[in-house]
């Protein structure tokens, strides 16, 4: 649940990007490598508290926040027709 919900709050960070075909495709991606992570790992039965969940979520943010800056960098370089830098 907790997966999910950063990626939404991704989503709604970039909306501006979200009339764009290859930010539903990172997006994708980004929720197909979620999914196997989340399913096959195997988690403990005790609940955590929330302040204890705070750095993976903020970690989580970061690594989906940052793949669709580097989609987004090589996208527009793709337009220029210059490398990324």
């Amino acid at each position: 649940m907790l997966s999910a919900a950063v990626i939404i709050i991704a989503i709604r960070s970039r909306w501006d990007l979200s009339h764009r075909l290859w930010f539903w495709i990172t997006i994708s991606i980004v929720v197909g490598l979620h999914v196997p992570l989340v399913l096959l790992t195997e988690w403990p039965q005790k609940g955590y508290a929330g302040y204890a969940l705070w750095l993976p979520a903020v970690l989580d943010f970061a690594v989906v926040y940052g793949l669709i800056k580097v989609a987004e960098r090589i996208v527009q370089s793709n337009v220029s027709g210059s490398f990324p830098k």
